[in-house]
């Protein structure tokens, strides 16, 4: 399963956004839905199913699903590193 597809998923699992709409360019908050409480849950989902930790600048950073793709990607690079 590919990052996006799992990101996909906890969104999904988060705010009952269909898994087959998410796309990079869509806005966390105004196309989704997604409130502040939603996205805490969505981090704490992400770092659980990704095995990292978001600092608090990160998640503020964080607007669209393309930005947390990107930050799943960097962790994922210094993990591997």
């Amino acid at each position: 399963m590919t990052p996006l597809e799992t990101l996909s998923r906890l969104i999904f699992e988060v705010a009952d956004f269909p898994v087959e709409e998410v796309r990079p360019e869509l806005d966390l908050y105004s196309d989704i839905g997604l409130d502040s409480l939603d996205m805490i849950e969505l981090l704490m989902a992400m770092e659980v199913r990704f095995e990292m930790d978001v600092s608090d600048d990160e998640c503020e950073a964080m607007k669209t699903v393309k930005d947390a793709l990107e930050l799943v990607e960097a962790k994922s690079a210094v993990r591997a590193a």
